[in-house]
């Protein structure tokens, strides 16, 4: 209602036998189903978080001396290229495009030094380790990926 400085009440009779006795705007109590559901997340959150800190294995970071290039003032990254997933060999096109299309979009932030096509695709169907490709490129970051195509 408009116009009102106080609320008002208001009543509705229901006319089926079925809500005999039915309150409507109740507010319900949670049901058992979703405090499990909350208690049960609380659980796998505080695992994942003392995984985290305490078991995860220590992250190696490549060494410096090791790169063949001095790392810019800037982050740098490399994009690999993206693997085809699928049996379909015409998906291959559309996989080293998607790879084209990150770098080019990565390229045009200013503060990011990224890795010319060229370089990163020499890497195309060779079982290379992220820690390799970062030492001989002189990046930071290396962005590897795959695509499959789903099934019709």
């Amino acid at each position: 209602m408009k116009n009102t400085e106080n609320p008002i009440r208001v009543y509705r009779v229901l006319m089926d036998p079925e809500a005999a006795g039915k309150v409507i705007g109740e507010k319900r109590p949670i049901s058992r189903h979703w405090r499990w559901a909350a208690v049960a997340l609380i659980v796998v959150a505080g695992a994942l978080a003392i995984w985290n800190f305490y078991f995860r294995p220590p992250f190696k970071p490549v060494s410096v001396e090791r790169m063949a290039y001095l790392l810019p003032d800037k982050p740098s990254i490399a994009v690999l290229p993206f693997n085809n997933m699928s049996g379909d060999p015409e998906q291959e096109y559309f996989s080293d495009g998607l790879s084209e299309e990150i770098i080019t979009a990565l390229s045009k932030i200013t503060k990011l030094f990224v890795i010319a096509r060229n370089s990163s695709f020499s890497y195309k169907r060779k079982p290379v380790k992220v820690k390799q490709v970062a030492e001989e490129l002189g990046v930071r970051y290396v962005l590897e990926g795959s695509v499959r195509k789903a099934e019709d």
